[in-house]
């Protein structure tokens, strides 16, 4: 069931997220393990005191329960499947930023139980050449560095681009908290979700891959105006 596994998913999101408020705190791990916990367990309150304020106004309680009981085979799949993540990496690949008040950060990754920083003190690359921008810009992307990629843009494009995403979660978030949302059955293996808010016409399209579903693509236009 889509909101099941959905509230799990989100549930593992509050358990695992990291930010550098948290590196004196417990690691992901801890939070993941009390999930596994959970999912195994026939105690829908406890399994719903760990999501997040903000993912409890959306589902009630009493909702949440039946699903906890009547899908206890998947909830043994996703905590098995938890487990096997821990045992392959405890730390999670977890991460830390930490921001300095000119905007720049520096990303520390947890490994073994302790906190390391993942990029040199000292940055390797200095685009001092337009050439050499473009090179670093380029190195990036192969790597999939995407922090790296954002360091190479411009202050003005990271800004404007910071505000449209934000802009397009803020609607997002809008949108499926409404217990009216309608997604879109198109064909058997496809399904799409359209709205409109603040002048912008926006849709998400999602396929079926094997028996999950996916996001596609993600179209944004504005809307036309009103007659």
């Amino acid at each position: 069931m889509p909101r099941f596994a959905a509230i799990c998913a989100l549930g593992l999101v509050v358990g695992c997220s990291a930010s550098a408020k948290q590196v004196r705190h417990s690691p992901a791990s801890a939070g993941v393990k009390q999930l596994v916990a959970a999912l195994r367990s026939s105690d829908a309150h406890a399994a719903y005191r760990l999501l997040a304020d903000k993912t409890r106004k959306q589902i009630p309680y009493a909702e949440f329960a039946r699903n906890w009981k009547q899908y206890k085979p998947e909830r043994e799949h996703k905590a098995k499947a938890l487990e096997d993540v821990l045992k392959e990496d405890p730390d999670l690949g977890e991460r830390s930023r930490v921001v300095y008040p000119d905007g720049k950060s520096v990303m520390l990754l947890r490994q073994r139980g302790n906190w390391k920083l993942e990029s040199a003190l000292v940055a390797e690359n200095r685009a001092g050449s337009a050439r050499e921008a473009v090179r670093i810009f380029a190195e990036s992307m192969a790597n999939r560095n995407f922090d790296a990629v954002m360091r190479i843009l411009t202050g003005r494009r990271r800004k404007a681009i910071s505000r449209q995403v934000d802009a397009f979660v803020t609607s997002l978030i809008t949108q499926v908290s409404r217990p009216g949302m309608t997604v879109t059955k198109v064909g058997k293996d496809r399904a799409e979700l359209y709205w409109e808010a603040k002048g912008k016409r926006y849709k998400i399209v999602l396929l079926r891959e094997g028996d999950e579903w996916r996001i596609d693509d993600i179209h944004l236009r504005g809307a036309p105006p009103a007659k």
